[in-house]
């Protein structure tokens, strides 16, 4: 595989995202994602404002933060 030369801008103006999983294939990704559907698993979130983010990235140390937070503007 080759390495992927994209810039910060281009994702920026372009208002694009560049997304991965850490572990398994696409597939993998895919079945995972089916498995959670058919069976009404959902995910963890909780949301943060950019004001509050320095109290978050606190309790993110402590290791109080369960699952994904998301920082709302």
């Amino acid at each position: 595989m080759k390495p992927l030369s994209l810039g910060a801008f281009d994702l920026i103006v372009g208002r694009r995202r560049l997304m991965g999983s850490p572990a398994g294939s696409r597939r993998d990704l895919r079945d995972t994602l089916a498995f959670a559907a058919a069976h009404g698993v959902r995910p963890k979130v909780s949301r943060a404002s950019l004001q509050d983010l320095a109290g978050g990235l606190g309790e993110m140390d402590k290791g109080h933060m369960r699952g994904r937070t998301v920082v709302e503007p």
